[in-house]
Formats: structure tokens, sequence, C-alpha cells
């Protein structure tokens, strides 16, 4: 598990994205890993799969952490944090 450390809070890559990685290893172009942390790289029919996976199957926990991270971009941009 990734995780990445931001604003004093912890955010870890959500389990659903491993899960879907074992189930359509097809739909990773590469895993590009620097400084401890990895970056992938999906192919275009890929991100389709992972965006159907994530809509059937992740749940308000998976996505929690994605959604933080999120706010935490708007508000370093300045923008309204919803």
């Amino acid at each position: 598990m990734r995780s990445w450390t931001g604003s004093a809070r912890i955010f870890s890559l959500p389990r659903f994205v491993e899960a879907f990685v074992s189930e359509q290893p097809s739909a990773l172009r590469a895993r590009i890993k620097a400084s401890g942390l990895e970056h992938r790289e999906w192919s275009v029919d890929g991100k389709a799969r992972l965006h159907r996976y994530v809509s059937q199957y992740a749940v308000h926990e998976d996505l929690a952490s994605v959604i933080d991270v999120i706010r935490c971009l708007r508000s370093l941009l300045g923008l309204p944090v919803l």
C-alpha cells in the first residue's frame, strides 16, 4: 500500500485499486517507482474499466481518502472546498 502524507494526515491507496489490478492486469500499462512512491499508467481501455469497477464495487471508505486529497488540492489552489 502506498501512502501519501500531507497536512499531517496519511492517505492510502484504496484497496479496490489493488484488487482491480489483480483482476485486470492488462489495464495497467506501467508501474513507475521513485522515492518510495508508485505511479501507475493506465491504458485507455483500462481507465474505462477502472471507472466501471469503482462504480460497481467501491464503498465510501474506499473513496474517502481520494475525496480528502481532492479537498486538500482545492484548498491549496484557493478554490472553494465543497
